[in-house]
């Protein structure tokens, strides 16, 4: 994955999750860990200026480089989401019954990522949205039709774009399902998981439900119902960045609240969901008694 082409990188990752058949050579590559890897690196070589790190890194004073970040932030977000271990249930767990494995995983998120790699998730997540607050404050955006007037850059322009995306996968999804497409991703657990993404945060949650709420009112499709009278750009999971331009500022600005705690700040609704029940030993049944788990901690 190269950092001046997160953009495909992220189409090629949604492509291979919905359809893996289109991977045609060898096993699926490890698109969390180069993910996590290219954040510390990105976040290395920006927010904390390492002089080793300034190589090969997206050009933010374009907004095709602005537009590789925000593919970047998006695939951090959605790494639970596009990891396959997200729908299966450990195999650590086989001594339990199948149902009540169901049960607990509906309830508390279980999978079969490994404790210490799901922790990993979090921290990278904390670590982008840090990096992403520190661009705001060192770089200005416009709207091409008033150059004057500098915009919310994270509320009009990020948080826009991951939305949009999450609402085309789960489209894509369910008509690949519908199609006969197949996996242990299904439509419904793979929308619940990236709900948990876009409700995690108070803005994602906003922009979530306004962008649901015009399609309503303009009378295409929910995130349920699809209509070959819908027009086919409705379905493009392209986000319209050539409207804005961005400068870097002469001055970093302050206006975001920097993270003190990564790990905290990049839970997800599903990771809190599966650390409270780590904390109580995944706590199912009305009797008191609790899961009997062996847990991986490795990675």
């Amino acid at each position: 994955m190269s950092t001046h082409t997160f953009w495909n990188s992220l189409h090629g990752r949604i492509h291979t999750f919905i359809l893996p058949s289109l991977l045609t050579e060898g096993e699926e590559p490890s698109f969390s860990i180069f993910t996590r890897r290219i954040v510390h690196y990105i976040h290395n070589s920006f927010v904390l200026n390492d002089p080793d790190e300034g190589n090969h890194l997206p050009d933010l004073c374009t907004m095709d480089g602005v537009r590789d970040l925000f593919s970047l932030f998006a695939a951090t977000m959605l790494l639970n989401v596009f990891d396959q271990r997200t729908y299966q249930i450990p195999s650590t767990s086989a001594n339990q019954p199948h149902d009540i494995l169901e049960k607990i995983q509906d309830l508390y998120d279980l999978n079969a990522i490994p404790v210490v790699e799901r922790h990993h998730f979090c921290y990278t997540r904390g670590l982008v949205l840090d990096l992403v607050f520190w661009v705001f404050d060192h770089y200005s955006f416009s709207d091409c039709h008033n150059l004057e007037k500098e915009i919310d850059g994270y509320r009009t322009m990020l948080i826009p774009f991951l939305v949009h995306l999450c609402r085309q996968i789960m489209h894509y999804k369910r008509v690949a399902a519908d199609c006969g497409h197949i996996t242990l991703s299904t439509k419904d657990k793979v929308k619940s998981q990236i709900r948990s993404v876009l409700l995690f945060r108070e803005e994602m949650e906003e922009e979530f439900n306004k962008q649901v709420s015009a399609q309503h009112e303009a009378g295409y499709f929910s995130d349920g119902i699809d209509s070959i009278d819908n027009p086919t750009d409705i379905y493009d999971m392209d986000f319209d960045l050539t409207s804005f331009t961005v400068s870097k500022r002469q001055f970093p600005a302050s206006n975001s609240i920097r993270s003190a705690n990564f790990l905290l700040e990049g839970q997800t609704l599903a990771d809190k969901r599966f650390f409270s029940g780590l904390s109580c030993q995944f706590h199912l049944h009305k009797d008191g008694t609790k899961s009997n788990f062996i847990f991986c901690f490795s990675r």
